[in-house]
Order: structure tokens, then C-alpha cells, then sequence
């Protein structure tokens, strides 16, 4: 825990008070042109970010207290899209501050030249009301694309001395310039945790005014979707500390919240804990989650919870777990943290993530682990659960513990290539792609993906070194804790010289790999794993191999390599074997030299070729 405390004589605090409320209103408008002149040369062109869908100029965020003690903030956005922009950029959601008496105002909301900083267009912009659950819906048109795009708004809240928040300081855009500016009166105190952000400045003016303000540079773009355990850089600042009042807080909730009548087909299930579960898991995925998914984690009103749904995704839980202790199941109630914070650090009550129910199976069966947006069968942990520190207070103490990550073959990666390899290097056969566990999370594969959509996924998520590598998508299933696909393929595998074949080994190693520190320092995995590739080759006939890479096996328990390449020519038949079972998830300095080798071997498998002769 950080902590940042400014002290003055309480004779002087109604003073200070004073002299910071004048210095609110004075606060300047927001000069858009004049930061857009001051960034056009400083940011480099949008092609220098390597493909990405946009840049954002100047991110900032303002946090202050009023004269009341009530709270406010000011959130003031640059950002330049390509044209080839996902949609879902194209709409920018503000959510509407809580409780009775607060505010939202739009300071800005326009596009503009990003050369001559003049004014092009004003962006529309829509209070929405979805069951309950306010915000502001602001909408980017296509022709705003390659501009510069201003959005601003100041959002009040009625809640007094509440100054408090966590941001996410990296998205899918790379942000050239960031600041978080926090002002509070002299005598209080603030506290603040981060990943990756550094110990900010403080200034103080002549009222007594104090500015904390954290500055980041030059961020790029995240997406957590490697196999390396790493947070985006957050931030956590409040004017209070401890997880006790929070988790109590939240202890109540569970407490008084009140599920809707448990449906007939469920309640059906008895004391069988697994049908009840997977009823329940199958009833909710049915129902969508508010905001389209990306529902805040707020309860709503009861009058917005009913039974057949829309619900937040803490609603969804909570009213599994009712619905499981309705039925006489053993359920707890624990949460999950949106960054690390110790039971004495900074807090706040937007520090939660989401809530997780762990349920006691008995006679000294595992407990099973609930949440929303469960993608496995009931029963298995999600893969976004794996690891996770979970909290809960109960009996007067806060109770911590982590999840498991699983054993290795809980988390695989598998190819199987059946090919037949004809005179001309051409191979047409099938990939049977299993995943499980962890890669699920990091493919991004969910219950609505569609077979259609698969292969261009795996194009992204895969490097294969196949030459004119086509795949058709054929089957997709649903496993227990995972998927399995099967595509038809084409491809040009072999290199034809006279009557000789130079053939490359089929497969291909997830762009995840890459994440690993080449440095050769400690760093840990999300999990352990297991990545094979295997391949069935049938060759054409008359066609003998020469020089074969062989059997190899090497690595000790925390990790290991083994590989084979044979053919048997009266049989046409090529078998190849690739498994890399990573077993330890902390790699120290030491360890992580043998797993850099060993990736670098996973990698340099699918460029190994074997040459045929006739």
C-alpha cells in the first residue's frame, strides 16, 4: 500500500476548504484545438503502431471533492480510429454515476482535423435506460474516421468523501499520453496501489490544494490473451484503506439479496448437486446479461430481477447460489479483486470484480466454483478462475485463499494432422484441433463462436508454417472443459526437386509463445500445459526417407520435451510427435533459460523438414 498524507492544523481546515472550492470553479474549459495542435507532432502516424485499429492522443482523468464532500470527476478523451476500426469502436459508453442527486454532463463530443485542429463534425450522443441500468451511448460515424475524435464529460456523484476509484490504464488501442489528477483539501489522506504505474507527483497551491497526479507515456495497446501471468497496468486510489469494511459490505448484500423463485425444471433436480448445477448453467445461458453483456457490477433494483432475466453478472450468481441453497447445497459467497491489495491496503468498493460461489460437495469430495459467464460444465473451473485469489468476511475475519491452477493435462493443446502427400509436395488431409483448460481463455473461445468463424480465428491465435495453408471448418464440439474442431485442409508442404521431396513437418505454435521474456528472467505461467503436435502422413508410393531428426527427450520434472520422427516406406506411412509438457508454473532466473529453449524448440518443430527420395 501506498500512501500519501498531506497535514495542516485543523484551525485551518475550513480555511482550506474555502480556498478549494474557489479553485474548482475556476477550472478552465477544456481547450480541444490547442491539445490537438500540441499532439499532432508528437504522436507518430497511425502506421507506426503495428496494425492497430487506432490511437488514442491524450487520455486524462480529474478527481475532486466538493465544497460538500461530495465527488467529482472529468474524463477528457483524444483518440484517432483507422478506417478498417472494429464497430465496436465505433460507440463510446459512459456509465451514469450512482445514487440519487447525481450528474452526467458532456463537456465534448466532436471530431476534428487532426492537422489544423478545426472543428468537422459533432458526434451524437443518447441517455440510455437498458432495465435499469443508465448510460450515456455516444456514437463515432465512419466519416470521423482518420479525425481526431474529442469526447469529455464531468460525472458527479452524491456520495460524500467516496473519492475513490480503479482504472485500467491500457486497452485495445495504444495511448501515447495518460494522466490521473487527484486533488484533495490539505489534512486528508490518500492511498493508492498499482501495476505498472509509477510514484506520482504532488504539488500544492497557494489555497492549500493538493494535486496527486500519475502520468503515463507511450502505453501500448493490451490484450490478455498469452499464457505469461501479467495485469495490465491499473491503478487503485481511495480515501480509505482495508478490505474489512468493503467485504463486509458485501457480505450484507449477498445476505439481504432476494433471487426470484427457482424455476420448476430446476428445483426438479433434488439433492443431485451436479443436474441441479448444470441446470442451472443451462437455464442462464439462455438469458443474456444486461448492456449486452458488459453489464457493470452493480444489483439493481429488485423490481429489474426476475426469473427469466435480463440480469448484471453479479445477479447471476448470486442467484445461482440462492437457488442452490434453496435446494439444501452448502454455498459460500467470495470475491474476486480487479488488482492484488492486502488486507491493510488502499480500498474501495469498485476494487470488486466479481463474485464467486464455491460449493461443498461432502464426503471429502473437491468443492466446486461457480461464476458468471461459466463456459465449462458444472464442475470444472473456469479458465478464468484459475488461480485466482478469492475473498470473503465471514465470523469476524477475512478469509483468503487462491484457486487451483490444475495439472498439466487439465490444459492441452492438441494437433492431430492426418495428410496424404502426393508427387507434387501438395498435402490434403484433416487437423483435429483439441483445446482444454487455460487455452480456451487464451483463444478467446466462447459458447456463441461459430464453426465458420474458427478458422480465421486460428489464423490470429496461430502460426502455422504451412505454405497455402487453407482450412474449411467441418465439426466443432463442445468437451466437458474445452472444444474439439476437425477442418478439412489443403496445403503445400513439400518442395520438389527431380524425384525428391523436401517436406515440412505439419503444425503450427500459438502466437502465446511469444510472450515469454527472451531476457531469461523469472516469470510465471497462468498454468500448466501440455502442447503437442502430431501428424500421420501417408507418402506416395516408392518414396524412402534419409536423415531423420529421430527420437529425442529431454527437460527434468518441471518441464519436459519429447519428439520423434519415423516413416515406414512399404507401409506409406509417416508418423511425427511433438509434446512439451510444462508442469511448474513459477520459473525462476535459472528455470527460465531451460523453458526459453524449450519454446524456442516448439517453435523451430514446425520448421523442420525430412527429405523424400524415390
Amino acid at each position: 500500500m501506498k500512501k500519501i498524507r498531506i497535514c495542516l492544523p485543523p484551525v485551518f481546515f475550513a480555511l482550506t476548504l474555502f480556498c478549494f472550492s474557489a479553485s474548482l470553479a475556476a477550472a478552465a474549459e477544456w481547450d480541444v484545438r490547442s491539445d490537438i495542435m500540441r499532439l499532432r507532432s508528437e504522436v507518430p502516424s497511425l502506421e507506426a503502431f503495428d496494425g492497430a485499429e487506432g490511437v488514442i492522443w491524450r487520455s486524462f482523468y480529474e478527481y475532486d471533492l466538493m465544497p460538500d464532500g461530495t465527488t467529482r470527476k472529468k474524463r477528457q478523451l483524444l483518440m484517432l480510429l483507422a478506417e478498417s476500426a472494429s464497430p465496436e469502436l465505433s460507440t463510446y459508453i459512459i456509465p451514469f454515476p450512482d445514487g440519487e442527486g447525481a450528474n452526467l454532463t458532456i463537456d465534448s463530443a466532436a471530431w476534428y482535423d487532426a492537422q489544423t485542429g478545426a472543428l468537422r463534425g459533432d458526434l451524437s450522443s443518447n441517455m440510455m435506460d437498458e432495465e435499469g441500468i443508465r448510460y450515456m451511448s455516444i456514437s463515432i460515424p465512419d466519416g470521423a474516421k482518420r479525425h481526431v475524435v474529442a469526447i469529455g464529460y464531468t460525472a458527479t456523484s452524491p456520495m460524500r468523501y467516496y473519492l475513490d476509484d480503479v482504472l485500467t490504464l491500457s486497452g485495445s488501442l495504444p495511448i501515447w499520453e495518460q494522466n490521473v489528477s487527484v486533488e484533495i483539501p490539505a489534512g486528508m489522506d490518500v492511498y493508492w496501489e498499482g501495476i505498472g504505474v509509477r510514484t506520482p507527483t504532488r504539488e500544492r497551491d497557494s489555497g492549500g490544494v493538493e494535486k496527486i497526479k500519475w502520468t503515463l507515456l507511450n502505453q501500448p495497446a493490451w490484450q490478455d490473451d498469452g499464457i505469461v501471468a501479467e495485469k495490465a497496468p491499473t491503478l487503485l486510489f481511495s480515501l480509505q484503506r482495508g478490505l474489512t469494511t468493503h467485504l463486509k459490505n458485501l457480505s450484507m448484500t449477498e445476505a439481504l439479496f432476494k433471487a426470484p423463485q427457482i424455476p420448476s425444471s430446476i428445483a426438479s433436480s433434488g439433492n443431485n448437486l451436479l443436474k441441479a448445477g448444470s441446470a442451472i448453467l443451462s437455464y442462464m445461458r439462455d438469458r443474456r446479461l444486461v448492456v449486452n453483456g458488459n453489464s457493470p457490477k452493480l444489483i439493481r433494483n429488485a423490481r429489474y430481477i426476475t426469473g427469466e432475466g435480463s440480469w448484471t453478472s453479479w445477479e447471476q450468481t448470486l442467484i445461482a447460489g440462492k437457488w442452490l441453497q434453496s435446494l439444501g447445497f452448502d454455498v459460500k459467497v467470495f470475491w474476486s479483486q480487479k488488482l492484488p491489495v492486502g488486507a491493510s491496503g488502499a480500498s474501495s468498493s469498485v476494487l470488486w470484480d466479481e463474485p464467486i460461489l464455491k460449493i461443498g460437495q461432502g464426503s471429502g469430495k473437491d468443492d466446486i466454483y461457480f461464476t458468471s459467464g461459466q463456459r465449462f460444465d458444472f464442475g470444472k473451473l473456469d479458465p478464468s478462475l484459475y488461480g485466482m485469489p478469492i475473498y470473503r468476511f465471514a465470523e469476524g475475519n477475512i478469509e483468503r485463499f487462491s484457486l487451483p491452477k490444475g495439472s498439466a493435462s487439465e490444459h492441452q493443446l492438441q494437433q492431430m494432422w492426418r495428410l496424404n502427400l502426393s508427387e507434387t509436395g501438395e498435402v490434403e488431409g484433416t487437423l483435429d484441433l483439441h483445446i482444454t483448460g487455460g487455452w480456451v481463455d487464451v483463444f478467446d473461445l466462447a459458447p456463441t463462436l461459430r464453426l465458420e468463424d474458427v478458422a480465421s480465428l486460428l489464423e490470429k491465435k496461430i502460426v502455422f508454417s504451412m505454405p497455402g495453408l487453407s482450412l474449411v471448418g467441418k465439426s466443432m464440439k463442445p468437451t466437458s472443459s474445452g472444444y474439439r474442431f476437425v477442418f478439412d485442409l489443403r496445403a503445400q508442404l513439400g518442395i520438389v526437386s527431380g524425384t525428391d521431396i523436401l517436406v515440412k513437418l505439419p503444425g503450427g505454435v500459438p502466437n502465446a509463445l511469444g510472450q515469454i521474456p527472451a531476457n531469461g528472467e523469472g516469470f510465471a505461467f497462468k498454468f500448466p500445459f501440455i502442447l503437442e503436435q502430431n501428424a500421420v502422413v501417408t507418402t506416395p508410393a516408392g518414396y524412402r526417407t534419409f536423415m531423420l531428426p529421430g527420437k529425442n527427450q529431454e527437460g527434468n520434472t518441471n518441464a519436459t520435451l519429447e519428439s520423434s520422427v519415423v516413416h515406414w516406406p512399404k507401409r506409406r506411412r509417416a508418423e511425427t510427435d511433438f509434446k512439451w509438457t510444462v508442469r511448474n508454473t513459477s520459473i525462476d532466473d535459472f528455470f527460465a533459460k531451460t523453458i526459453l529453449e524449450q519454446a524456442r524448440a516448439a517453435l523451430n518443430w514446425s520448421r523442420t523438414s525430412i527429405p523424400l527420395r524415390k
